[in-house]
């Protein structure tokens, strides 16, 4: 099937989707109330994120033909994540894009298929359970116009008509790893950036609700022990104390957190729009440092990278939200069990013992989950940083041997 006929094919089938939810949930008062739009909706979001879409061949390997198409795009200003076999490029704040290739009889076929991350899966979620017109597929509409306009407009033209993928000479091909290095580096100190602010915003919003829960322990232990028959009265003379407890306590934690993160905060956002503007110093608006090279800042960039590896290591849950909503909600249903148990312990153990065992069951599970995460950020830091040393190996011995032969 070619390019078109799978687009308009998929195109059909969402809008065919949409039209099917519209007289499913309607009449349109009882829209909000009905589960089977949300699962429409769903269900057709599904279908598009699984779908790989052909966007060319390329007369090359497969690898060979990923790292092309992995250099225009960062020519175009996008940020592009290179792992064996394929490539995930962001396109905005929420979707995502990846690419493979295979081998075909012609050289290798070009893939690719849309996705969200966790931030955009989250809020199309909370986007449909407040639009309307959102519960009925619309959201899979909207993401087909984004992706068939992006391929009209950056995809396909990455792609030679031919096949046939331009030969670099040496100084271009000096150039266009130098290129590549400083646009990965810029991703590395991009997304450290980003981790280390959602690090810094959970821990401040931990510092508030540390602050609140003493203001309330305060409060409810003032009303058990302070003699008088008006609970109210009492709860009135107790607040100002209670305020003034809370904020006491959380002021000297956010000055702390603030302290400790900040500076962290602003050199990786500092590192990140210099590498930024040495990429395409019309672009971000400011030129690259005077006096330097960006060789030179490349390899000064280089040795940041563990620490830009490792703060996006150890925000660990701050920088993954679906997950993050997905532990506090379990921790939520522990806590629940727990209550539930203690509370019929009296009149009812057997039921009380199955709560206090299900909530010991899903704290195990939870930490082993945890573990075995933590151990697998630990092993991705690990491949991350020996591929960004084999990058910049190759682009120092490029540039040596370019060089050599002036």
């Amino acid at each position: 099937m070619s390019r078109g006929n799978l687009w308009s094919a998929t195109t059909t089938a969402i809008v065919a989707t949409a039209l099917g939810g519209l007289l499913w949930v309607l009449p349109l008062p009882l829209l909000l109330q009905s589960p089977g739009s949300l699962l429409i909706s769903l269900a057709a979001l599904i279908v598009l994120v699984s779908l790989r879409l052909p966007l060319g061949v390329v007369r090359a390997t497969p690898s060979a033909g990923l790292a092309y198409l992995a250099h225009h795009l960062r020519s175009a200003s996008f940020r592009v994540a290179e792992e064996p076999g394929k490539l995930t490029v962001r396109v905005g704040a929420l979707l995502l894009l990846r690419f493979d290739a295979r081998d075909s009889a012609d050289g290798s076929e070009i893939r690719y298929r849309a996705d969200l991350d966790p931030v955009g899966w989250a809020g199309w979620l909370l986007l449909m359970g407040l639009v309307i017109l959102l519960l009925t597929g619309v959201p899979a509409l909207l993401m087909v116009a984004r992706l068939r306009g992006l391929e009209m407009r950056v995809l396909r033209p990455a792609i030679p008509a031919d096949g046939v993928l331009p030969q670099l000479s040496a100084p271009d091909a000096a150039r266009a790893a130098l290129a590549d290095g400083l646009a990965e580096s810029h991703r590395l100190a991009a997304e450290a950036y980003e981790a280390t602010r959602a690090s810094y915003w959970d821990l401040l919003g931990i510092t508030a609700l540390v602050g609140i829960l003493a203001g309330v322990v305060f409060l409810f232990a003032g009303l058990l022990l302070s003699p008088g028959p008006d609970a109210i009265q009492r709860a009135t003379t107790l607040l100002p104390p209670a305020a003034a407890l809370g904020a006491g306590v959380a002021a000297p934690l956010g000055m702390f957190v603030r302290r400790r993160v900040r500076p962290r905060l602003r050199e990786s956002r500092v590192w990140a729009e210099r590498l930024r503007a040495a990429i395409d110093p019309k672009t971000a608006g400011a030129p690259p440092p005077p006096g330097r090279s960006r060789f030179e800042l490349l390899a000064e960039a280089s040795r940041q990278v563990p620490g830009w590896l490792e703060a996006r290591r150890r925000a660990g849950l701050s920088a993954e939200p679906g997950l993050f909503s997905l532990l506090w909600l379990l921790l939520g249903y522990e806590v629940e069990l727990v209550v539930v148990g203690w509370w019929r312990v009296g009149e009812d153990p057997i039921a009380a013992a199955g709560a206090f065992a299900g909530s010991a069951l899903l704290g195990i599970g939870l930490y082993v989950w945890s573990r075995r995460w933590a151990r697998r950020q630990r092993e991705a830091a690990s491949r991350h940083l020996a591929a960004w040393n084999e990058r910049f190996e190759g682009v120092r011995t490029q540039i040596e041997a370019y060089l050599r032969d002036l």
